[in-house]
């Protein structure tokens, strides 16, 4: 098995064209998505960058994943949900940071 951890510079994930060539490129198994924009009260007022990156980026993975039959891992954190369920939670869970 290898790994291949890429920093932003070497992929924006916002950038739906180079998700796209990286995955046909790589080919992976597995991506793990552990890139967002963390910074919760700069993202109040700077909606528009953090929906690009913990948004389309996501989709954008979620997408090319899709195509090359990769499984995609997306990390999250509390301020998204409690932690409080038994069960994995969707895309479509209702928030309760």
């Amino acid at each position: 098995m290898s790994v291949t951890a890429l920093t932003h510079r070497e992929l924006d994930i916002t950038d739906e064209g180079a998700v796209d060539v990286c995955v046909a490129r790589l080919s992976p198994d597995v991506i793990i998505n552990g890139a967002a924009y963390t910074a919760v009260d700069r993202a109040e007022s700077d909606v528009e960058v953090a929906a690009r990156i913990n948004t389309d980026g996501p989709r954008y993975l979620a997408l090319a994943a899709a195509r090359s039959g990769a499984r995609l891992v997306h990390i999250s954190t509390d301020f998204v949900f409690d932690g409080a369920s038994s069960t994995p939670y969707r895309p479509d869970s209702p928030t309760n940071p």
